[in-house]
């Protein structure tokens, strides 16, 4: 077998290199990273990583306790939630104290008025204005 070597650009100061031919490797020592050249761009592809923290162009590490810190997403479609080991019914919201949370009914979106000539409904989105010659009692 011929004693053919593979060489890796490296630096111990540089944290990320400027520019790397196609298919060209390269370790940082200074951030644990090892990158590739792909068309004209450099793309860490391993190495050290924050787990629990998102991070661009990287893959998804979860902390000690399963967590990520944050997940961004696009044109996401959400079917279920799954909150204290529910998922609820249909027309519930998911409410926090703080410390707990739980799945609830939502307020009523409308409520009835009653006066001294009647009853009006009112939605919640309203304005409810009041008027009066001798005060409110």
């Amino acid at each position: 077998m011929a004693d053919n070597l593979i060489q890796i650009k490296r630096s111990e100061t540089t944290a990320n290199p400027t520019s790397l031919a196609n298919g060209e490797l390269a370790w940082t020592g200074n951030g644990s990273v090892l990158f590739i050249g792909n068309n004209n761009a450099v793309v860490a592809i391993a190495g050290a990583r924050s787990p629990g923290t998102l991070t661009a162009n990287q893959a998804l590490v979860a902390n000690s306790t399963s967590g990520i810190d944050r997940i961004i997403v696009a044109n996401a479609i959400v079917t279920t939630i799954t909150a204290n080991g529910s998922v609820g019914t249909a027309g519930q919201i998911l409410t926090s104290n703080g410390t707990t949370s739980h799945w609830a009914n939502p307020a009523n979106s409308s409520f009835t008025i009653a006066g001294d000539s009647g009853t009006d409904v009112v939605s919640t989105g309203q304005t409810l204005t009041f008027a009066s010659a001798n005060g409110l009692t």
